[in-house]
């Protein structure tokens, strides 16, 4: 994919972790079975890229409660 490069760096397991909105585990299983062609995950690429892009533009991050919570929370499979 075209976009690939940009992918790849924007939704970096750095920038994942350090956002602490997202699991680098299912981002990276969403990123692997898009590109392998198991899955058309897009569409959730498109949204967390722009999502990431945009908290970069205006220096948005995720309260720090958010950061210390969040493995009370159980990740969201995306399933095709």
């Amino acid at each position: 994919t075209i976009l690939k490069p940009l992918i790849m760096d924007v939704l970096s397991r750095r920038n994942v972790e350090e956002s602490g909105l997202f699991r680098w585990r299912e981002v990276q299983r969403l990123i692997h079975n898009h590109m392998e062609r198991r899955a058309n995950l897009g569409y959730h690429l498109w949204g967390l890229l722009v999502l990431f892009l945009w908290m970069q533009r205006w220096k948005v991050q995720a309260p720090s409660s958010t950061l210390e919570n969040r493995e009370e929370y159980s990740a969201v499979s995306v399933t095709n």
